[in-house]
């Protein structure tokens, strides 16, 4: 199997996971709806940088050996991420998983080839993706958009 297909594999589950969480803009939100994402995400933002300035292992998979294991062992590891899932909020609920999978052979420009490969998703995430097309794209942020979402969501 060639790099690329592993990375298409071993990335869609992962990638499913982003774009559901980028699809929380959906149509008609009502606006204490999108304050409470917006604080989710601003709290999530906020833990990232806790990881990446060292105060916590940045991987989730580092952070307990057993599952760092069994993904080098080649199972794609799925959890919700904290004890409440879906977190209740006003008018919705958001529902937050994480993931992690080994991917052989596979360097990172493979896995954002496919990650930020917008155009590709309804081929990719068939049949849960109709859709989908970056608006901006930088080193650090993307906007994209999906035909089901009213506004844009950030990645």
């Amino acid at each position: 199997m060639s790099t690329r297909r592993a990375a298409q594999r071993g990335l869609r589950l992962g990638a499913l996971i982003v774009m559901s969480v980028s699809l929380g803009y959906a149509a008609e939100l009502k606006k204490e709806t999108l304050n409470a994402w917006d604080s989710y995400i601003a709290k999530e933002n906020a833990e990232v940088k806790q990881r990446a300035a060292g105060e916590e292992d940045f991987f989730w998979a580092d952070a307990e050996p057993s599952r760092f294991d069994e993904i080098r062992r080649g199972a794609a590891v799925v959890q919700p991420v904290g004890d409440h899932n879906p977190i209740r909020v006003p008018g919705g609920l958001i529902h937050h998983w994480i993931s992690a999978v080994f991917i052989p052979n596979a360097t990172i420009d493979d896995v954002l080839a496919i990650t930020r490969d917008y155009s590709h998703y309804k081929d990719y995430f068939k049949p849960g993706v109709a859709d989908a097309a970056a608006i901006m794209k930088s080193d650090s942020r993307d906007e994209i958009h999906h035909p089901l979402c009213e506004s844009i969501g950030a990645l």
